[in-house]
């Protein structure tokens, strides 16, 4: 849970099945593939680029393209839809018209492959390849976030930029230091990292994702009188070198209100067990609750 407009870290809990909280700070330590919930970076780069706006139609076959499938299937859809319904078909054909220079530019800018230097011990960078290591398909599989590794506090951060209008801040947890006395011995304020988008493309941006939570994936973290802006991820995850067709990462990441943005909750749940395992469906509502 954090400030969107400051970096605050408000909240931070990691808790394993059994119950227990484990002795290591998940969410700056540990790697894992997003899905969907990393589509923040070919959205907002298409839209910062002016490639594309909201009510652009794109094809999106059918729902099957190129070994990678949807779970709803349509024949085309808009720009606006393509998020809404997260189809991992529609972001692939944004992600190829930026092309990959420019989607690397963009997912770096967001934080990633990079450590926002937050004030703990162990914070991971995570793996972003560079255009140069790409293959054929990397940029079709990274779009709908595959083929590299982030940590939670990256994605939450990327989501903070967005809903404070397109400025990187740095993460902290220290506020402030006090003497036994109360006097103060230092303060910490917010630090800008980057512009990464401009207002107006956070402003489209943050209106995609509260058609997300209001007609699309999101719908389970709705809540009356609050409009919230996110969006769901749900990723197979790797096991013994393959990936798993019973193994998944679900999130969802959001912040309200959506008028003006003050906090952005992400959830991560590794591994859900038996029945759902989408973030619409599994994270979504835990968001709720929080």
């Amino acid at each position: 849970v954090m400030n969107v407009k400051t970096g605050e870290i408000l909240a931070m809990n990691s808790v394993s099945v059994d119950g227990s909280s484990p002795d290591k700070i998940a969410e700056i330590t540990d790697l894992y593939e997003p899905g969907s919930t990393f589509k923040i970076v070919a959205a907002a780069a298409a839209l910062e680029e002016g490639l594309l706006n909201k009510f652009d139609v794109i094809n999106t076959y059918g729902g099957e393209y190129m070994n990678i499938k949807d779970s709803h299937k349509f024949t085309s859809l808009t720009f606006q839809e393509v998020i809404e319904q997260s189809s991992n078909i529609g972001t692939i054909q944004i992600a190829n018209r930026l092309g990959r220079e420019r989607f690397y530019k963009y997912a770096r800018d967001f934080g990633y492959g990079i450590t926002a230097g937050i004030d703990l011990p162990g914070e991971m960078k995570g793996r972003l390849k560079r255009p140069v290591e790409f293959s054929p398909v990397s940029l079709n599989y990274m779009a709908i976030g595959y083929e590299l590794l982030v940590t939670a506090l990256q994605m939450t951060n990327a989501y903070a930029c967005v809903a404070n209008g397109g400025m990187m801040m740095k993460p902290f947890i220290i506020r402030k230091i006090l003497a036994p006395d109360g006097t103060l011995v230092k303060e910490f304020k917010p630090t800008e990292i980057r512009n990464v988008i401009s207002k107006n493309t956070a402003k489209t941006l943050t209106e995609l994702f509260v058609g997300v939570v209001e007609r699309g994936t999101g719908k389970d973290a709705r809540i009356e009188n609050i409009r919230i802006a996110g969006k769901t991820g749900t990723s197979q995850k790797m096991v013994e070198g393959k990936y798993s067709k019973s193994k998944y990462t679900s999130s969802f990441i959001g912040y309200f209100p959506a008028e003006n943005p003050q906090i952005v909750v992400a959830v991560i749940i590794d591994a859900p067990g038996a029945g759902e395992y989408y973030g619409g469906k599994v994270s979504a509502p835990i968001f709720r609750k929080i």
